[in-house]
């Protein structure tokens, strides 16, 4: 695998052609999906940015731009994963703009309900320190389709039958700002004295590689876990 170059403030992933990264991407995502014939479809964007789209067997589309292949986790309610890679010009060359993986969960025929989202933006001139890199998002869109949830405990279940039955129910409207725009810190160095922060940079093509890897598993695993 070619060495990115290293450039300085800010640090940035430069490479004569995306390829060098997506093709090792590829190959570990179907070695974490146990799919063999995936591939990274590439898309033209805006301001001639490019786009690599995570493609495979039993592929559904979630919109015009985004593809999602099936998790084999639970067969009544499935799970999907959509991955993808953007990078834009630099210099002649291209630079690694954002990493994405994405979960979705619903019936191949119905719409997808997003669940979660991995990314890792790397810094340009323009960045800003104010979210966390890498960061989760996290989509509570259960709990925003009802403003009343049945009562699960049972204390609360016997407590229940102790209220009058004449109860005025005030509607509590949901907050304007979305949540799943929050940026929930994957790593952090917090815990060092002086010089924590929730600022990683990704260095060379191999973290690239490693990270996607690494996160894609351990969100199947997590996802695995749940469905026991």
């Amino acid at each position: 695998m070619a060495k990115a170059v290293r450039e300085e403030a800010p640090t940035r992933i430069v490479v004569e052609k995306p390829a060098s990264i997506v093709n090792a991407v590829r190959s570990k995502l179907a070695r974490s999906l146990k799919i063999q014939n995936v591939s990274l479809k590439e898309r033209k964007l805006t301001h001639n940015e490019i786009a690599f789209v995570l493609r495979g067997p039993g592929e559904v589309s979630i919109t015009d731009t985004q593809l999602a292949v099936p998790l084999n986790i639970d067969a009544e309610n499935p799970y999907w994963l959509g991955a993808n890679l953007t990078f834009e010009p630099f210099l002649g060359k291209y630079a690694l703009k954002s990493v994405s993986i994405k979960v979705y969960r619903g019936l191949a025929t119905d719409t997808k309900l997003s669940i979660l989202r991995a990314e890792w933006d790397t810094p340009n001139s323009n960045s800003t320190f104010l979210h966390a890199q890498p960061h989760w998002h996290a989509y509570p869109a259960i709990l925003q389709t009802s403003q009343s949830q049945p009562i699960q405990s049972r204390e609360n279940a016997e407590a229940i039958t102790e209220i009058p039955t004449e109860i005025i129910v005030e509607e509590v409207p949901l907050p304007t700002n979305d949540i799943s725009d929050f940026h929930l810190a994957m790593a952090s160095s917090w815990h060092l004295p002086k010089i924590g922060s929730h600022q990683l940079l990704l260095c060379d093509e191999e973290e690239v590689v490693s990270w996607i890897e690494g996160c894609t598993r351990y969100v199947i695993d997590q996802l695995e876990y749940l469905s026991q």
